[in-house]
């Protein structure tokens, strides 16, 4: 519904790193289209809400969640910040 804003990332030499911010929730349709036309990319995905109340962590591979972990959103938040505070 809106796009990305604040749009940062990293590239190295085994991984791409990106991070935005978004006035809706995790973009699933888009992340999931992704996924599936590389499907040979594990995206690990990180999102939490504006309050941190909720949180997500988990790899999409084809199209597919895999590896979902259950951590306190603060955790999650905070390396979120940490990544978006970093130089690019």
């Amino acid at each position: 519904k809106w796009n990305a804003d604040e749009v940062r990332f990293r590239i190295a030499a085994d991984r791409i790193d990106l991070s935005f911010v978004t006035a809706g929730a995790y973009p699933k349709p888009i992340m999931r289209a992704l996924s599936q036309a590389y499907p040979q990319i594990a995206f690990h995905v990180r999102s939490h809400d504006e309050q941190c109340r909720r949180a997500r962590d988990f790899v999409l591979t084809k199209g597919r969640e895999t590896k979902k972990l259950k951590r306190p959103p603060k955790e999650v938040a905070d390396e979120i910040v940490a990544f978006r505070r970093r130089d690019v």
